[in-house]
């Protein structure tokens, strides 16, 4: 029986007790700037609570005493902190003047020592810093109502450039320069709004001006909370991406997250740049049954059921989660943005995901003339409530090969696309399904402890041809299946150039207890930490981490070219390295079969329609991220719209679907008569199996 790691309850003890056993480092060493936070900006004043001074404190102490790398709260923490903290309230350059952000330097070197000032922590430059930025959003939102509400010229040879800081773009020098900044950002709103023929420019008017207010509103309706939130959170990811402090609501959507306890549409958001987008889709849940949500999709409109759609660009994430969930069996209507830049309204009927929905499922098709299991396996569970004796993926996959074995399947494909991980004590449980014993990853903490993770059961379900299909967002829990299989021999990898690459552990701790005087569990205003603890490493040596598990036989993808897929395009993404390998014997050596299977892949999507579309896509998505600027004559607008709709729509090869009228059953026959991925990922296991004999 596999090992159980202890260390979420041997570190979350440690975590408080090291924070409160903190020597008190005395009065701050440097000369701190004279700090003005009364709220000049005429609203009510952001005060800082005592707590909260004491909350930054904890979360700065578990920086520099538990996360793996040895964070210093210094300078350099400090300078990067503070570019952080802007970007994330100004990342688009078109908020704050110039002048804001070079009075913003004095506190460059400055935010280490204030955070670890004792008694408590000094939260000024937090409240500051947004308090400007309130008083810009709102002059800014002022005239942006007041272009929308006037004429707006859609005729005349101007652009816009998106993204500021890509271009290599400053902050306005003036507010001259921000209100044509703001000017050109409504004319782009409406051209945006007009594009469909949806909509009269009146009433992309009337939606434009109500967007604006809610500018307005969202900046206004933040509490001090929220802005500690996003200083917080400046910090901890200057440090890692998946380090990060959720304040008392924000850990309540986590916990719901993670026990799937509310109805909805089975999604994880995000907001980037004041978009709602999809971070990932839960398997088995409504919007993955859909078949028509991705990953990175936008969000632009929710509508219940039968009611007018309401837009929620820039609307605050926490309000849209709630506009999104409801009782099962209700509909919610979302309008999305792919990738690609098409736009569809998806019917989502709202359920709870279910383990029976998202469990491991298995059959047998006949490929080049050889009979091939194919094992799906979305997400590596298990019942901790014991609800259901004995339910985890190992188990159900386990079950799936019997039965494949029993149809007289010749080799098995282990399809791990989309699979963003789950329980580590299952992986190693997969990956035994098999391998005759041994270990499987490799863990090191911050002390440089080194544990290597076996699979102690010698029994081997299928010691068949076998190959393990990913993608960019196959990630953790199947990195570490996928890349004990490709060390040990026993299996190809097939599928994008790379996983993921999130190869690091994070422990959630929460920080109420540490609180003074706060520890009744209904006064929860500590919130909690998730802070990166750990590294993966494969039995190689080589991390997991930033690199990811690199395919054997490599497809294109509906993922190439796309931005923040990969964790390497995370910023301060922990780095790749190696340790000694742990000791183990491979069970085969695939590699002299590669380059045979890498040519007759080739040749095949070479000549097939669907890899040609796809082609023609990705060449189209990097044209468009070679585009700096975008026209704002809506007459030329228009016609590339039509243009590459029609484009798509000729290529897509795909007659209108309405997923939401499909049985459970008759969706995945659909979907699975349109995996091209798939098809080409079953030819390739049929060549090993007959280069194998």
């Amino acid at each position: 029986m596999t090992r159980r790691l202890v260390l979420p309850v041997v570190l979350s003890l440690f975590a408080v007790t090291a924070v409160a056993a903190m020597p008190d480092p005395g009065p701050v060493a440097k000369a701190t700037p004279k700090l003005d936070a009364s709220g000049a900006d005429g609203l009510p004043s952001l005060d800082v609570q005592p707590y909260q001074q004491e909350v930054a404190g904890l979360v700065a102490g578990y920086l520099e005493e538990v996360h793996y790398q040895h964070v210093q709260i210094d300078d350099e923490l400090s300078s990067k902190w503070l570019d952080r903290y802007i970007d994330e309230l100004d990342g688009a350059r078109i908020v704050f003047l110039a002048s804001d952000i070079r009075e913003f330097e004095q506190y460059r070197n400055q935010l280490d020592d204030l955070v670890m000032a004792r008694p408590l922590s000094r939260l000024e430059p937090a409240i500051v810093i947004y308090s400007r930025y309130r008083q810009r959003m709102l002059e800014r939102a002022a005239d942006a109502k007041a272009f929308a509400a006037g004429p707006v010229d859609l005729t005349n040879d101007e652009t816009i450039v998106y993204d500021r800081k890509e271009a290599g773009l400053g902050w306005p020098e003036t507010a001259a320069e921000a209100r044509e900044l703001w000017r050109k950002r409504v004319e782009d709103d409406f051209i945006s709004g007009m594009l469909t023929g949806r909509d009269s420019e009146d009433q992309v008017r009337d939606r434009l001006i109500k967007r604006y207010d809610r500018y307005a509103k969202n900046v206004s309706d933040m509490e001090t909370v929220d802005v500690l939130e996003t200083y917080l959170d400046a910090m901890t990811q200057s440090a890692d991406p998946h380090s990060v402090w959720f304040k008392p609501t924000s850990k309540d959507d986590f916990d719901v997250d993670i026990t799937n306890s509310v109805e909805g549409i089975g999604a994880q958001l995000t907001t980037d740049d004041g978009y709602v987008v999809i971070d990932r889709v839960i398997p088995g849940g409504p919007a993955d049954m859909s078949g028509r949500v991705r990953a990175k999709d936008r969000i632009l409109e929710v509508a219940q059921k039968s009611e007018a759609p309401v837009e929620v660009v820039e609307m605050r994430l926490d309000r849209v989660v709630k506009m999104i969930r409801g009782p099962k069996g209700t509909q919610v209507n979302l309008t999305i943005e792919h990738a690609d830049g098409e736009r569809e309204v998806v019917a989502i009927q709202r359920d709870r995901v279910t383990l029976e929905r998202s469990a491991a499922e298995g059959h047998v098709e006949e490929v080049d003339g050889h009979k091939l299991g194919i094992l799906r396996l979305s997400n590596f569970y298990v019942d901790y409530q014991g609800a259901r004796r004995g339910r985890s993926a190992s188990n159900d996959l386990s079950n799936q090969l019997e039965a494949v074995k029993a149809q007289g399947a010749e080799g098995v494909v282990l399809d791990l696309r989309g699979n963003g991980g789950g329980s580590l004590m299952e992986a190693i449980e997969v990956a035994g399904l098999f391998l005759p014993g041994g270990p499987v990853v490799q863990v090191r903490d911050r002390k440089g402890a080194i544990e290597a993770l076996h699979d102690e059961d010698p029994r081997v379900v299928w010691d068949g041809p076998l190959t393990v299909m990913v993608d960019s967002t196959s990630a953790s829990a199947s990195e570490i299946v996928a890349a004990a299989l490709q060390d040990y021999g026993r299996a190809l990898v097939v599928g994008d150039h790379t996983t993921h690459g999130k190869g690091t552990v994070q422990q959630v701790v929460p920080l109420t207890p540490a609180l003074k005087g706060r520890h009744a569990p209904d006064d929860d205003e500590g919130g909690a930490l998730k802070i990166t603890i750990q590294k993966f490493y494969r039995v190689s040596g080589g991390s997991t981490q930033n690199l990811g598990v690199t395919s054997d036989v490599e497809l294109p993808s509906v993922w190439d070219g796309v931005d923040f897929i990969h964790e390497s395009d995370l910023p301060n993404a922990l780095a790749w390295d190696r340790i000694p390998p742990a000791p183990y014997a491979k069970t085969s050596d695939l590699a002299s079969a590669v380059p045979k299977l890498q040519e007759k892949s080739a040749a095949r999507v070479a000549a097939d329609p669907d890899y040609e579309r796809l082609a023609k896509q990705l060449a189209r998505r990097e044209e468009d991220k070679a585009r700096t600027a975008v026209s704002l004559v809506l007459e030329q607008r228009k016609a590339d719209y039509e243009a590459r709709k029609a484009l798509l729509d000729a290529e897509s090869g795909e007659e209108d679907v309405d997923f939401s009228a499909m049985s459970d059953e008759e969706r995945k026959a659909y979907q699975r008569a349109h995996d091209y991925g798939l098809d080409e990922g079953l030819h390739v296991l049929a060549d090993l199996v007959e280069a194998l004999g």
